[in-house]
């Protein structure tokens, strides 16, 4: 049986989408860790945030 240490990473995070028109919204979403554990992920991030628009055809 092998050893190995578990380690917990503790985080939170939101996400918010809100349409203004049939075609047209924002969303937003942030996250924060406590950064005291290094993640397997693409990128290892202890906070962030963004804003951005939604755009979407119809016809």
């Amino acid at each position: 049986m092998e050893n190995f240490n578990e380690e917990l990473n503790l985080g939170i995070g939101v996400f918010g989408e809100q349409y203004i028109t049939n075609d047209i919204g924002v969303f937003s979403r942030a996250m924060i860790s406590d950064g005291t554990s290094e993640v397997d992920a693409y990128t290892s991030t202890d906070r962030s945030a963004t804003v951005g628009l939604l755009a979407k055809g119809s016809s």
